[in-house]
């Protein structure tokens, strides 16, 4: 069991960084209440949906600060929108969106009122007929917003398979077991390329929509194998 409390009484979060193997099994809990939430709550019956799209962006080809044409957090905006515009707006017709994003700190405060408005003319510019989709768009903490830490346990799972730390010969062996058990349960079982679209609960789109390029040393490591 992980306790929801520090000594200090504070909330206490989980993330990907914290598992180990005393705490994966509780981990392994905490995303089998993701995976089954819709139909512990009957979300099936009333046509509603918990799902999680992971945008996967290659930055040693084109950095954040690249796409943001100098500015890091303008290329943050842009995959943002690309996420929720081009991608959840399209697959979800009917829905209208309140968007939590982890907050993080940035070199200035940064406002998300403005990527909000483009992300909504942009889907008016492609035809979307809502009116204004993209209610909200606001920085939250995982401190007080679960989905938050169950993110980032399953992106950090992504992340460990996508960036090569997986395959590393030192690799974390909890990790590595909890990277298996969250991928192979969302039938991830290619996570260097797009998902099919007819897969839902756990989608991984890759920015520019070709297969990515994992690390040199991991392409080594597999030539090696064969």
């Amino acid at each position: 069991m992980i306790a929801p409390f520090n000594d200090k009484g504070e909330p206490r979060v989980i993330k990907w960084t914290k598992v180990n193997a005393y705490n994966i099994e509780a981990y392994k809990k905490v995303f089998d209440a993701f995976w089954r939430f819709e139909v512990k709550h009957g979300f099936l019956k009333t046509d509603k949906h918990v799902d999680l799209s992971c945008l996967v962006v290659d930055t040693t080809k084109k950095s954040l600060r690249a796409t943001g044409e100098g500015n890091i957090e303008i290329g943050f905006d842009k995959e943002i929108y690309f996420l929720c515009a081009a991608q959840i707006g399209k697959r979800f017709k009917d829905n209208l969106f309140h968007i939590y994003l982890d907050r993080r700190s940035t070199s200035e405060e940064h406002s998300l009122s403005a990527a909000r408005d483009i992300m909504n003319l942009g889907a008016r510019k492609h035809g979307d007929t809502r009116v204004w989709p993209f209610r909200r768009l606001a920085w939250d903490d995982p401190e007080r917003c679960q989905a938050l830490q169950v993110v980032d346990i399953c992106i950090g799972a992504l992340a460990y398979k996508l960036n090569g730390h997986y395959d590393q010969p030192d690799a974390n062996k909890a990790r590595k077991e909890m990277c298996d058990y969250i991928l192979n349960k969302a039938k991830v079982f290619k996570p260097f390329e797009t998902t099919k679209y007819s897969l839902r609960r756990f989608t991984v789109v890759h920015r520019d929509g070709s297969p990515y390029e994992p690390p040199r040393y991991i392409q080594l490591h597999r030539e090696k194998k064969r």
